[in-house]
């Protein structure tokens, strides 16, 4: 409904299981389970894993590869500046800070990681993230929920 403000969720109820803020009433959503549009009243900011599955990809020396891929949206309000986005990704006990480069106009992007099919890794955990100057000229980070996603197709 124009004039309202909408949120996707993890719960039907919104409250603590807002995941990010949507602008007008478009929106795109990876995953169809477990994601609700609920209306809310104000908006902070908030970043979040809207979507994660595993994929094969042929490298470029046509290598085919496990990957994982874990879908991100954030929002930011108005009078923030965004600095940075990305996620932390994590796996067999080590964690590796991956920067976004590219972003929709919605304020979505897309980490991927990738290991050789013989890896011992068997799955990788994203923790999706946004650096930003708020209106005090603050810089703050924040970070979504951790999300895991299996190689296993």
């Amino acid at each position: 409904e124009e004039g309202k403000q909408y949120a996707l969720a993890s719960t039907p109820e919104g409250g603590d299981s807002i995941l990010t803020y949507l602008d007008g009433t478009s929106f795109f959503a990876p995953k169809t389970d477990k994601i609700y549009v609920v209306e809310v009243t104000r908006k902070e900011a908030k970043v979040a894993i809207t979507g994660s599955f595993a994929e094969d990809v042929v490298d470029e020396k046509g290598n085919t590869m496990a990957s994982a891929v874990f879908n991100c949206k954030f929002y930011l309000p108005t009078d923030c500046e965004l600095i940075e986005w990305g996620a932390e990704i994590s796996a067999n006990g080590r964690t590796k800070v991956v920067k976004g480069d590219s972003l929709s106009s919605h304020n979505e992007y897309t980490i991927r990681m990738k290991v050789s099919k013989t890896s011992s890794i068997q799955a990788f955990t994203g923790r999706a993230y946004v650096t930003y100057r708020d209106s005090d000229r603050t810089v703050k980070t924040i970070y979504s929920d951790p999300v895991e996603q299996s190689l296993n197709k």
